[in-house]
């Protein structure tokens, strides 16, 4: 009995090593499971991320595309627009090619314009020189006009008093030699 006590003794320690073993067994299973938990854990949140990033990525993806198509659409505008200012930049070098001949042609237009109105100056001047000159003439005439009539009326007073001292000498003649006579 004794043997068997020492025995189960023994097996007792060997239990309770095995135990303890087991315990510690057990503690080393629980830590690397709160490990595969965590592991786990860190694995879901690392899928989740990485099918945000792919979402996330999927989305600029076709951002991108969307934004190839516009700047594909961009620069065809810009190849549109670049064709249209080149027409544009050769339609205003016609305009200003048409201005520059338009200018000169006015600059043309305006010396003749000078030309002709100097000209019509001169012929104004000359007719009112010809206005003033047949003012004074007219004026010359009508003070001759006057002068002759003054004259004329002169004359004519001078005949009457002619006569009138003529007919009054003849009376007086008469007279006289009617005196004469008697």
């Amino acid at each position: 009995m004794a043997t068997g006590e020492a025995a189960l003794e023994e097996e007792k320690l060997v239990f309770v090593e095995k135990e303890r073993a087991l315990q510690s067994m057990q503690h080393a299973f629980n830590e690397l499971q709160q490990k595969v938990r965590t592991k786990e854990g860190d694995k879901n949140l690392a899928v989740q991320r990485l099918q945000y990033l792919k979402e996330k990525g999927a989305g600029l993806q076709e951002f991108l595309d969307k934004s190839g198509a516009q700047l594909k659409g961009i620069e065809e505008s810009i190849g549109f627009t670049q064709l249209q200012l080149d027409e544009e930049e050769k339609a205003y070098e016609g305009l200003n090619e048409q201005l520059e001949n338009l200018k000169i042609e006015a600059d043309e237009k305006r010396g003749i314009l000078d030309s002709r109105r100097n000209a019509l100056e001169e012929i104004r001047m000359e007719n009112q020189q010809v206005q003033r000159s047949q003012f004074e003439a007219e004026k010359k005439v009508a003070v001759a006009d006057t002068s002759i009539q003054n004259l004329l009326r002169a004359i004519q007073q001078i005949e009457q008093e002619t006569e009138q001292r003529a007919s009054t000498f003849e009376t007086l003649d008469a007279e006289r030699q009617q005196k004469s006579r008697y």
